[in-house]
C-alpha cells in the first residue's frame, strides 16, 4: 500500500507543477518529472511516518511543515529564470 500511495501522491502534483512551468515544452516536462519524482519520495516518508506512528497526523504535520521550503524553492527558480 505504501508505493501505491506514494505514487499517487507523486502523480497529485502533476497538475500544479504543470501550471506553474511555463517554459515551453522541454521545460515543463522536466518541470512535472522532477515533481512528481520528489513528491513521490515525499510520500514513501510520509507513509513510512503513518505507519510508525500509526496515524495519519503525523504525515499531515511532516507535510505542512515541508511545503512552505517548496513554495520557496519555487519562487527562487522562477525569479532566476532568464
Amino acid at each position: 500500500m505504501r508505493v501505491w500511495s506514494s505514487i499517487v501522491f507523486g502523480l497529485w502534483h502533476v497538475v500544479p507543477a504543470w501550471e506553474s512551468a511555463a517554459d515551453g515544452a522541454g521545460a515543463t516536462a522536466g518541470a512535472v518529472v522532477g515533481t512528481v519524482a520528489i513528491t513521490m519520495v515525499a510520500g514513501v516518508i510520509f507513509a513510512l511516518l503513518r505507519v510508525r506512528s500509526g496515524s495519519v497526523v503525523a504525515s499531515m504535520m511532516a507535510h505542512a511543515a515541508v511545503n512552505p521550503f517548496a513554495y520557496i524553492g519555487a519562487l527562487v527558480v522562477i525569479e532566476n529564470r532568464g
